[in-house]
This record gives structure tokens, sequence and C-alpha cells, in this order.
């Protein structure tokens, strides 16, 4: 009787782990991918290609969204918060008229949102 309960908790336990370690993967893939996009942004907005930026730009949102609700760390969920508004200052900026001073702000953001990424993927 006590065997078979020492077996079922090793087994869950291990089931648990490799759950966790998964969704680990899955959450630094993610970031990584962010990472990526927040490049594609200003790479976009520079060849007013409006409808990749615009993609680009909800496929980040939700990443981040997906992010949030996959770690239950403090840090970075702060951090999130903090990428969240660079990405709301983002939107808008990218709806103002091409200018030499709106691009360098949409570099400045998108550099903001890559680094906040690379440290979340780095976390995982």
């Amino acid at each position: 009787m006590w065997k078979k309960i020492a077996l079922t908790t090793v087994l869950t336990m291990a089931f648990g782990t490799t759950d966790i370690m998964a969704n680990t993967a899955q959450m630094a893939k993610l970031a990584s991918q962010q990472e990526i996009l927040s490049h594609k942004v200003v790479l976009s907005y520079r060849k007013h290609d409006n409808a990749k930026l615009l993609a680009a730009l909800h496929t980040l949102e939700s990443g981040h969204m997906k992010l949030r609700s996959g770690t239950h760390n403090a840090e970075i969920n702060n951090l999130l918060v903090f990428l969240d508004l660079c990405l709301n200052d983002l939107k808008k900026t990218v709806q103002k008229p091409y200018s030499a001073q709106n691009a360098q702000h949409v570099a400045d953001l998108s550099d903001s949102l890559s680094e906040g990424n690379r440290y979340i993927e780095q976390s995982f």
C-alpha cells in the first residue's frame, strides 16, 4: 500500500516538473519572438509598411498577455507593465506622421521592448 502511494507521489511530481519545464521553455521562446518582433516594428515603420507594423504591434500585445499569464514572478510582471507602457506609447507614435523625430522615438521604444524581452527570456 505504502509503495503504491510513494510511487504515485513520485510520478505526480515527475510529470508536474516536466510540465513546468515545458512551460518555461515556451515562455522563453515567446520572449525571444517578442524581441524579434520589436525589431520588425522599426523596420516596418521606416518602410511605411502599416500593415506589417500594425500586425507586429498586435502580436507584441498578445505576447505580453501570454507572458503575464505564464509567470508568477513579481519582477517580470513589473517589467511587463513597463513594456506595456512602452507598447502603448509606440502605438500612439506610429499613428503620427512620419518624421525623423518620430522614427527615433519608435527606435528608442523598440529598443526598450527588445531589452525587456531579452531579460525575460534569460530569466526563464
